[in-house]
């Protein structure tokens, strides 16, 4: 069954207690304008996890953002297949760990170009950790990137992380 809906209502959209795991992978995490949104998100997955059930969270890394954007911005122009562009100019304020990306992709064969923005809030796998015990969750493990499978360090870009909720 699929559902589609916000996430911050996920109570209301499965029920309590639904689910023996919950995924969210691939950095879909911390794009809520507030902090306050993304705690509230992790608290709602811990209502539709059953007690004793999982989430998988890949995000990035606060301190691997830190590392690679530092106080400067970045620009990458990747040519990801023959007249095909990625232009990524993206940039990170430390004072509200937030990373800010404007995207451009151009396809000169299609005579297409299309452009992205958006914001992220980061965190380091500590801040994910309180967040997570104060929804009654507890990190059981942290690792780098999913695809990848290294172990975390701290100037890694991913970071992945195994909170389980309390049984009852």
């Amino acid at each position: 069954r699929l559902i589609q809906g916000d996430m911050r209502h996920l109570e209301r959209l499965c029920g309590a207690e639904s689910f023996d795991v919950v995924l969210s992978l691939f950095n879909s995490f911390g794009y809520f304008p507030t902090r306050s949104d993304d705690v509230d998100v992790l608290r709602q997955i811990a209502e539709v996890l059953k007690p004793g059930g999982s989430l998988v969270l890949g995000t990035i890394s606060r301190s691997g953002v830190e590392h690679a954007l530092g106080k400067a911005s970045s620009r990458n122009w990747t040519e990801y297949r023959s007249g095909a562009f990625f232009l990524d100019d993206s940039s990170y304020d430390a004072k509200s760990a937030r990373v800010s990306s404007h995207w451009v992709l151009i396809d000169s064969g299609q005579r297409q170009v299309r452009r992205f923005a958006y914001e992220q809030n980061v965190y380091s796998h500590q801040d994910l950790a309180r967040h997570l015990r104060t929804v009654g969750m507890h990190v059981q493990r942290v690792w780098g990137g999913l695809g990848t499978g290294t172990r975390y360090r701290s100037d890694a870009w991913d970071m992945t992380l195994v909170a389980r909720k309390s049984p009852i």
